[in-house]
């Protein structure tokens, strides 16, 4: 009976050690489309802690606009695992549009 408490703790360190090191999200690809009504960008993103999905979210929005400037519209595909996003399975689209006064900001 030790034996199998030791085993069931041992297990459970082990997936929090593993949740803990895991990253929140990976963004996959990223495709840019520069157009005469402006910039728009699409993320594919694959989630690894999905109960954090909103949070990610609104990191990668703010991150990717810090980083390559403010596009006119993100659209962030969430995926669930590389397999998923190799079959085409996603879980999630998060669309995001700058208004005017975001766009002031821009670096293109």
């Amino acid at each position: 009976m030790k034996k199998r408490g030791c085993i069931i703790i041992l297990i459970g360190i082990f997936l929090i050690i593993i949740t803990k090191l895991t990253p929140d999200y990976i963004i996959v690809t990223d495709r840019s489309t520069l157009s005469d009504t402006g910039k728009d960008v699409e993320l594919n993103v694959v989630e690894y802690k999905i109960w954090l999905t909103e949070d990610a979210a609104r990191k990668i929005a703010v991150e990717h606009a810090r980083i390559n400037g403010v596009p006119d519209s993100l659209v962030i595909n969430m995926y669930h695992s590389r397999m998923c996003l190799k079959n085409g399975h996603k879980y999630k689209t998060i669309k995001v549009h700058y208004t005017d006064s975001d766009s002031r900001h821009k670096q293109l």
